[in-house]
């Protein structure tokens, strides 16, 4: 588990948690990506992360989907050439018949809404918190420190922190997303 000085002890100043916004509500797919291996990074960027990722579907529109992972029928010599060609003729790749496709709704997670392990969570620092439903919250640290966390916004806690809690100030129910290191 990575928490305040062990994550400090692997991975330096470089923060390891992102939160990012994607919209294409009026636009096409997001790109494909590949995220290399840390000996890879490591040994080929210099970086110290690589990029591993989990999507929280905060909204949707009709017919939404996520592409996640290869089918298993491809040929990666085929889906190699395939883009090869969509990068040099500025042609748009056929994603559907290489990448899985899974229907999207809102507040998913990875498809399919999952529980979280409140007692694992608590003993990692820091968190990232996010506030994907409801208007605001306030979060309290162990030592009385308040912030303020509306819709759509991102909140660190360090472990320094201790502790924490989430109060409700939206006046009906409020859903928050919690990353952090394992």
């Amino acid at each position: 588990m990575c928490g305040g000085d062990n994550c400090y002890a692997e991975y330096k100043d470089e923060f390891p948690i992102r939160m990012d916004y994607l919209d294409n509500f009026d636009g096409g797919n997001l790109s494909i990506q590949c995220h290399p291996r840390k000996e890879y990074i490591r040994e080929n960027f210099g970086e110290v992360l690589t990029q591993e990722e989990t999507y929280y579907i905060l909204d949707t529109c009709r017919d939404a989907v996520v592409y996640l992972g290869f089918r298993d029928d491809i040929d990666p010599a085929r889906f190699e050439a395939a883009l090869k060609e969509s990068a040099e003729k500025g042609t748009p790749l056929d994603i559907p018949e290489y990448i899985n496709s899974e229907k999207a709704h809102r507040h998913d997670l990875d498809g399919k809404p999952r529980p979280l392990n409140i007692r694992r969570a608590m003993e990692n620092k820091c968190h990232v918190l996010n506030l994907v439903e409801g208007e605001t919250a306030e979060i309290i640290t162990g030592n009385g420190k308040t912030f303020r966390l509306h819709y759509a916004e991102t909140l660190v806690i360090p472990a320094a922190a201790k502790s924490y809690r989430i109060c409700n100030t939206s006046g009906h129910s409020i859903m928050v997303v919690k990353a952090f290191m394992k």
